[in-house]
């Protein structure tokens, strides 16, 4: 059942829908991608330090360069000296990448997201930017875009600035490194999963071997979430979507999969080690699960309430779908302004909020309530003439 409601209090963002969830990291959230409906924080405004989950903001741009015909697949590039560099530090993830040689964007691509390799994400930035600084510029702005607050990119990779050679940021400390908050990561994943969804195909290979002649390197998925892997979820099938560590940042993953037929997408920041992220995770997707339902709202009535007290049927415009927590209340829907009659059929509504209980659903934008639009189904109160004329104009364009 669904009715008219006002005056319900907002749950605090820092501690959203947690019920007996503890999750042991540093911040986290859970979304669903489609609609941007939040279904856990902790901390998530809160900007940390992000190591490799840096790579996500990479590869959209290097995705959207594609896109818009700056660069192409099957375009061969060299890798800058200070990314050849990289990957001759044991420390750091990568795959080889040598002097004078060629790779395909699509080669460093799949590195980028498969082996999480920093060379690769190097020499993509170079590729797009022109210069490693120009494109890390191009990232913030991206950032500043989307209206992510507490986000900051030094370097296209991850790593602090000072480990990047002479590719580092100009003006910044050597100790300057990404950060953002899960928020802002949730944003940028579900960014490059609704504008490119074919990243999925990638960030779901376990191996894959990188080719440079008659060199072969064999690259290994961080995320060992997939099916097959060591942490592989019993009751889910992930298939991304980035990893990231680094001494300042614990260990990170945004991960994603299918729950109840909508696509989930999470992040935890700053868990212990690497098999307290994957752990944590399984334990946010498990809470998601068991403690939501999904509603249909093509099969139920709103209703709301006119100024004059009288109640009208009402549906969403753009939204079919809700993630409903199961804590024995029903959704309310609360216009903003209840409209004064005559109400016609099919006339727009003041925007409202969608509640359960004493929690109001919130949306990944700001983190604050999910504002929706919506319509009514039903007359209500007496029409004038000029009503009457109204109404028959209108119905005429709805046919149109």
């Amino acid at each position: 059942m669904f009715c008219f409601s006002i005056g319900h209090p907002v749950q605090a963002v820092s501690n959203y829908q947690t019920g007996n969830l503890s999750l042991q990291v540093k911040g986290a959230i859970a979304i669903d991608q489609k609609t941007g409906q939040v279904l856990y924080a902790k901390n998530a405004k809160r900007g940390l330090p992000i190591a490799s989950l840096t790579k996500m903001m990479t590869i959209y741009l290097t995705l959207k360069a594609i896109k818009d015909g700056r660069l192409s697949w099957s375009q061969k590039v060299t890798a800058p000296a200070a990314a050849i560099a990289n990957t001759s530090n044991s420390e750091f993830a990568n795959v080889p990448l040598l002097k004078h040689h060629r790779y395909t964007i699509r080669q460093l691509y799949q590195a980028t997201l498969i082996e999480s390799a920093n060379g690769a994400a190097m020499t993509l930035a170079q590729a797009v930017g022109g210069k490693q600084a120009a494109f890390i510029d191009e990232m913030n702005a991206q950032a500043r875009k989307w209206h992510l607050t507490a986000t900051h990119f030094y370097t296209s990779c991850g790593l602090a600035n000072q480990d990047v050679g002479n590719l580092a940021y100009p003006g910044a400390s050597g100790k300057a490194q990404n950060y953002a908050s899960a928020q802002a990561l949730a944003t940028i994943a579900r960014h490059l999963i609704t504008d490119f969804p074919q990243v999925l195909q990638t960030t779901k290979i376990r191996k894959m071997n990188f080719v440079d002649g008659s060199k072969v390197t064999v690259m290994t998925n961080w995320n060992k979430m997939l099916p097959g892997q060591p942490y592989a979820s019993s009751r889910f099938v992930l298939d991304g979507l980035k990893t990231g560590t680094t001494d300042e940042a614990g260990a990170c993953f945004t991960g994603t999969t299918i729950i109840k037929g909508r696509r989930v997408i999470t992040v935890v920041l700053g868990a212990a080690n690497d098999a307290a992220r994957f752990r944590q995770t399984e334990k946010l997707l498990v809470y998601i699960a068991d403690h939501y339902g999904i509603v249909n709202l093509k099969k139920y009535h709103l209703t709301a309430s006119t100024a004059q007290g009288h109640s009208l049927k009402a549906k969403l415009k753009k939204v079919s779908r809700v993630w409903d927590p199961l804590d024995g209340s029903n959704l309310k829907l609360s216009l903003q302004t209840a409209p004064s009659e005559p109400v016609l059929k099919n006339q727009e509504l003041n925007t409202g909020t969608l509640s359960s209980g004493q929690t109001k659903l919130l949306q990944l934008t700001k983190l604050k309530p999910w504002r929706v639009e919506a319509i009514s189904q039903s007359q209500v109160g007496k029409l004038t003439f000029w009503g009457r004329v109204k109404q028959a104009w209108h119905n005429f364009l709805m046919k149109l």
